[in-house]
């Protein structure tokens, strides 16, 4: 997607999968075919990558820098890119701040082909601006600046500049109450970097201070000293500490399971004196209320039950109001009638039942064995066909 406008990106990825006016069955159905195409394809140029590699063509030190970090077609693109920056001049306006990238032939251009462009640095080096906005727009630096990082001896891609959605991490993008277990996200970021970094730290110092009373009495002053300054600097609180965490979902749990107590039916059963001495369950003001997070704290918690059970697999199902749940109907063979075979039909009288055909040897055409238990020997291929007076023999001859 190379629109600046996110919702413009979305609707043409749905306009080729979802008709207009559709209902909303089959815009359910268009979106998971969307979506498993698309997971498809990213699959696949994961694996592409990872199998074919890229090809070094100009085997410049940042050429290598973005073979480590982009997919194999994005690197491509970057490869022509670094192309096209080979034929654009470089002029200094301001050392290390402002440049211009000429074209080398701005006169084969047409005329309302801009061959000039300006790039500004920032005061820390960490990121490059181009009039022509292209990083700006798709996340991908120009032929311009790539060309004054090549003049500046640049090693490696700013990390400013490298768009996470072209890389091989790009997958790598988690909700915000997980995202400190991302792979671009340092240890500080993380919701309990400070409070392990404190309690670890706190663990050595006391440590140190019991070795003997000297180190005690100087870690007792010290840590006294450090418990008043830090409860000036307390009264700020950002509400990303453990404790404040722990503390809002208590508070959002007891509000659930306030809500969530259910009325129990007016006829009490038996209770026994267990039961009555246990106050903390039954509520002594309104005894017909019961909450539902005190019970089921009590209660022991089971595994779900599996979908699939152990055998093979039923086929028995719930069918739909159309389907027939009967079996099929039978017609007997004598009167035709419904409901019963020929054997069990009410008119068939005296009618003598058919005789059960006895079985015969397909070898010998006898009765009372059968063809992997016959005396005989085996008739073969070529000699049956020596049976048949009609087929003629010249082509197997030709064949031996």
């Amino acid at each position: 997607m190379t629109s600046t406008q996110q919702s413009e990106s979305a609707n043409h990825m749905l306009k080729n999968y979802v008709p207009p006016a559709c209902p909303m069955n089959v815009f359910v159905k268009q979106y998971g075919k969307l979506q498993y195409d698309r997971e498809q394809e990213e699959g696949f140029q994961e694996k592409r990558t990872r199998l074919g590699g890229a090809v070094i063509k100009s085997n410049l030190p940042i050429e290598r820098h973005a073979r480590k970090i982009y997919t194999r077609t994005m690197f491509e693109m970057f490869g022509r890119t670094l192309y096209v920056a080979g034929y654009y001049f470089v002029e200094e306006l301001e050392p290390k701040i402002r440049y211009v990238a000429i074209h080398g032939n701005p006169e084969s251009m047409d005329l309302w082909f801009k061959t000039k462009y300006e790039v500004v640095i920032a005061e820390d080096q960490s990121k490059y601006s181009c009039e022509c906005g292209r990083y700006e727009h798709m996340g991908m630096i120009c032929s311009h600046i790539l060309k004054v990082m090549i003049i500046l001896d640049v090693k490696k891609i700013p990390q400013a500049h490298i768009m996470k959605r072209w890389t091989l991490e790009a997958r790598d993008v988690l909700p915000d109450h997980i995202k400190h277990y991302q792979r671009d996200m340092g240890p500080p970021d993380a919701m309990t970097f400070r409070h392990s970094a404190m309690y670890i730290t706190k663990l050595e110092i006391v440590h140190l201070g019991d070795s003997n009373p000297e180190a005690f009495e100087y870690v007792m002053n010290g840590l006294c000293d450090l418990k008043q300054k830090a409860m000036a600097l307390n009264l700020n609180k950002d509400g990303l500490s453990v404790i404040e965490k722990s503390k809002a979902s208590s508070m959002t749990n007891s509000v659930g399971s306030r809500t969530s107590c259910k009325t129990m039916k007016t006829k009490r059963p038996s209770v026994s004196k267990e039961s009555v001495s246990n106050s903390s369950r039954v509520n002594p003001i309104e005894p017909n209320f019961v909450c539902s997070s005190e019970v089921s704290s009590r209660e022991v918690l089971l595994a779900p039950e599996r979908r699939l059970k152990r055998g093979y697999p039923t086929t028995s199902r719930d069918k739909a109001p159309y389907e027939d749940s009967q079996k099929r109907t039978r017609f007997g063979s004598v009167c035709r009638g419904k409901g019963h075979k020929s054997t069990t039909c009410p008119q068939r009288g005296d009618l003598p039942v058919k005789p059960r055909k006895e079985p015969l040897c397909s070898n010998c055409k006898v009765s009372g064995h059968r063809k992997n238990s016959c005396s005989k020997k085996m008739v073969s291929f070529m000699e049956g066909i020596s049976t048949f007076p009609g087929l003629s023999t010249v082509g197997v001859e030709e064949l031996d």
